[in-house]
C-alpha cells in the first residue's frame, strides 16, 4: 500500500509538470504578465547580430524642456542588404508640437510619407519611408533622425514613443526591404520632459553647481550658449532683470559665502 500511494504520488507530480510544461508552449499562453525588456533587447543584440531576428530599430531616449526642439535619432541593425526601409512612429500629440525628419542618416532623402490621428486620443502616427540606391550591405546604424519640438504646455514626465505600432490607412510599420519585422526586433524610446530648474545653467539636473556658474560667465562675457531651456532660470535673484552682474553676484554669495537662497520662480 505504501509503494501504491508513493506511485500514486509520483504520478502525479509527474502530470503536473507535463501541464506545466504544455501551458507554457501554447501561444499567447503565460503563467504572468511579462514584456520584452530594453536592456535585455539590447545585450541580446549586441552579443550576437547574426540571428535572423536581430534586423532591429529603435528609438533613443532623450530628454528636454517645453518649448525646446530635439533632435531624436532612430537606429537600425540588418543582417542582409537593404535598399529600403520604412518606419511607423506612435507619439503623444499634446507633448509633441511639431515634428519632421532631418536628411542625416543611411539615406539623405528619407521623407514623410504618411501622418495620421491614431485612434487614441491626443496622439498621432509618423510615417516614414526611405530608398537607398545602391544597396547597403549587412551592418548598423542611424537610419534617420526626427526633429521635434516639445510644445511650450507640456508637463513634465516621461512619454513613450513607440516603434510599430498600426495606424491607418494605410497600414504604417517598420520593415527594411518590405520584410516586416517581429515586433520583439523594435525598441521604443522615452521623451522626458523636465521642468526648468532656476540656476541649471547647464540644464543637467544638478547644481547649481561649478559647472552652471562656468556657464553663465561664459555666456554673459564670451558668447556662450545661452541658460537651458531659456535664460531666465539665470534670473536667480527674481527681479524680473538680466540675467545680469546682480545674479552672478547673488550666485557667487549663494554658493560660496551663505547668502540668500535661490528663488524658485525664475522663470515666473
Amino acid at each position: 500500500m505504501m509503494y501504491k500511494n508513493s506511485f500514486k504520488k509520483t504520478g502525479l507530480t509527474f502530470l503536473v509538470f507535463i501541464l506545466f510544461i504544455g501551458l507554457s508552449v501554447i501561444p499567447g499562453y503565460s503563467s504572468s504578465v511579462s514584456s520584452i525588456n530594453k536592456a535585455e533587447i539590447e545585450q541580446e543584440i549586441e552579443r550576437d547580430v547574426s540571428f535572423s531576428w536581430n534586423r532591429w530599430m529603435e528609438i533613443e531616449d532623450i530628454t528636454g524642456y517645453p518649448g525646446e526642439p530635439l533632435i531624436i535619432p532612430i537606429y537600425g541593425g540588418w543582417v542582409d542588404p537593404i535598399y529600403s526601409f520604412e518606419i511607423g512612429l506612435y507619439y503623444p500629440d499634446d507633448i509633441i508640437e511639431t515634428i519632421d525628419v532631418q536628411q542625416a542618416g543611411i539615406s539623405q532623402d528619407a521623407i514623410v510619407f504618411n501622418y495620421v490621428t491614431y485612434d487614441l486620443p491626443m496622439s498621432c502616427f509618423l510615417g516614414i519611408y526611405a530608398l537607398i540606391l545602391p544597396p547597403i550591405p549587412p551592418g548598423t546604424g542611424i537610419l534617420v533622425e526626427l526633429v521635434i519640438k516639445i510644445s511650450e504646455d507640456a508637463m513634465t514626465g516621461d512619454y513613450l514613443l513607440i516603434l510599430g505600432h498600426y495606424g491607418g490607412p494605410p497600414e504604417v510599420h517598420c520593415h527594411y526591404n518590405n520584410i516586416p519585422l517581429d515586433i520583439n526586433a523594435l525598441i521604443d524610446g522615452t521623451l522626458t520632459v523636465l521642468e526648468p530648474t532656476c540656476a541649471d545653467m547647464n540644464g543637467d539636473g544638478n547644481g547649481p553647481d561649478i559647472a552652471d556658474l562656468v556657464y553663465l560667465v561664459d555666456y554673459m562675457f564670451q558668447g556662450g550658449d545661452p541658460p537651458i531651456p531659456d535664460p531666465c532660470v539665470a534670473d536667480v535673484n527674481g527681479d524680473g532683470n538680466g540675467p545680469d552682474i546682480a545674479d552672478l553676484v547673488y550666485l557667487v554669495d549663494y554658493m560660496f559665502t551663505g547668502g540668500p537662497s535661490i528663488v524658485d520662480d525664475c522663470c515666473g
